[in-house]
């Protein structure tokens, strides 16, 4: 087989895997299909890639031939309470009102952990209702978690698990809710395995359940973190609609915080808080309060977002190109006067925008910057706004204009390479992102990021390292 036919094979199988599964490999990432297919191929008693494509381009694709490709194409990577504010929220804010709720109209609440790789997010999720059904004994609570990949889940069945997976939980946690082994591997209590069922489910291709699946009630809760930005725009913003559509009524889904902004349905309201981009069918997302923290007294607190970088250089002037909004100045105010009167519209814009009223939240921004024509941060938020109110083009020009006035603003690059991916413009969204891992880089792994609701540097780089080979040419 010459060179060009094998590539145009691959390029084939590539397609059949995106249409199929969901998951995008363009570029650099043809290696990586190339490297899972062969071993797909091998566990099915072919030496020759090529045949192994050639059957299944030719194959009808069935489950089994669909979860064999999967397991050799996903790769597992997560561990107990990953992003600990989105559980902190979960237990102080959503979930008590949730459980209140379904024991009085005698249902059971029901949670979905989507792509739950190796059961970790499941049995999380099961830890913080088990700490909530305290105090309300005789609430049912239903937990099911899926994946594609049918070697992650046998794995989730085991309920075992080593050091590595505990990265992020608690000591207390571990102590209560798991049991160490001779190996030195850990077991998850009984009382938490019971609480979860795990199934076999592609979100690329998602059918209508059987009546035996617990699936086939729709769900009060589905958490599907950081999946998205595996798939195709396309495919994502068909999955994201799907996924919506299992939701019942005054429903949540938590996606991660740069995933769906483009697809939100008129009968849902989104929030951005605490590391998660919320959904609400028919209903009103929480402005958070006091959130019951999962860390026991005397656990270490999380670090508040520093302020930004010391080298940060605001331009008084800006290129014809770049052209601010047509906002008056203000006259004059001291010093210390406009500084305390940019800081309340900042905090009431934000406010705002965590209750959904983005209008009144986008109003408080222009009046910062009417104020203050050079604040970047102020247009970098003006540019969230205008990204959930579907607004691609204005949310665009406002980041250019904040990465003008600060070159160093890591995260309004991150947000121009995300808006140009779900633009469909590769390779602008890949420029992006290299301009924003260039500056990540020389950052220290462990600082979270100002503007951010709390994302650590290096959670930031594993997300663009991921999303740059997804969505590269």
């Amino acid at each position: 087989m010459t060179g060009k036919h094998a590539e145009e094979q691959l390029e084939k199988l590539a397609r059949y895997v995106t249409d199929h599964l969901g998951l995008e490999f363009t570029g650099s990432r043809l290696t990586d299909l190339s490297r899972g297919a062969a071993a797909a191929g091998r566990e099915n008693g072919f030496s020759d890639l090529h045949e192994f494509i050639d059957y299944v381009l030719g194959a009808t694709p069935s489950p089994l031939l669909l979860q064999n490709l999967a397991s050799h194409l996903t790769v597992g990577e997560t561990y107990f309470f990953r992003e600990k504010m989105v559980f902190e929220l979960l237990e102080g804010e959503l979930l008590p009102g949730m459980l209140e709720s379904a024991q009085k109209r005698k249902v059971p609440l029901r949670i979905w952990s989507a792509a739950c790789c190796t059961g970790e997010e499941a049995y999380s999720l099961a830890i913080v209702v088990h700490r909530l059904l305290r105090s309300r004994p005789g609430c049912k609570v239903q937990i099911t978690g899926t994946d594609i990949n049918p070697h992650f889940l046998e794995k989730a069945v085991t309920g075992i698990y080593s050091q590595w997976s505990f990265r992020a939980t608690p000591a207390h946690l571990k102590d209560k809710y798991f049991h160490e082994l001779k190996n030195g591997m850990w077991e998850v209590d009984l009382k938490i395995r019971s609480m979860v069922d795990f199934e076999l489910v592609n979100l690329a291709n998602l059918t209508s359940p059987g009546t035996k699946s617990k699936l086939s009630a729709k769900a009060d809760l589905i958490i599907c973190r950081n999946v998205l930005m595996y798939f195709s725009p396309l495919q994502a913003e068909k999955t994201l609609q799907n996924l919506q559509d299992r939701l019942a009524l005054e429903g949540y889904l938590i996606l991660g915080p740069n995933e769906g902004s483009s697809a939100a349905a008129a009968d849902f309201s989104t929030s951005i808080h605490k590391g998660a981009r919320i959904y609400r069918k028919n209903g009103v997302v929480p402005t958070p309060k006091s959130f019951r923290q999962i860390t026991a007294p005397g656990d270490a607190t999380l670090p508040s977002a520093p302020l930004a970088p010391a080298e940060v250089q605001r331009r008084a002037v800006l290129p014809e190109s770049v052209v601010l909004p047509d906002l008056p100045q203000k006259p004059g105010l001291k010093t210390e006067t406009l500084a305390s009167r940019v800081t309340g519209l900042m905090e009431e814009s934000r406010r705002l925008a965590d209750e959904g009223n983005l209008e009144q939240a986008l109003a408080q921004c222009d009046e910062v910057l009417k104020l203050d024509r050079l604040n970047s941060t102020a247009f970098y938020f003006r540019a969230i706004i205008l990204q959930e109110k579907n607004e691609p083009g204005e949310a665009r020009a406002s980041l250019q204009r904040a990465i003008y006035l600060d070159p160093n603003f890591v995260l309004a690059h991150f947000a121009l390479g995300n808006l140009a991916r779900t633009m469909a413009k590769p390779k602008e969204a890949q420029k992006h992102f290299d301009n924003a891992l260039t500056l990540a880089e020389k950052l220290p792994l462990d600082q979270i990021l100002a503007e951010s609701e709390g994302l650590a540097v290096s959670r930031l780089i594993e997300m663009i390292r991921i999303l740059k080979l997804n969505f590269s040419d």
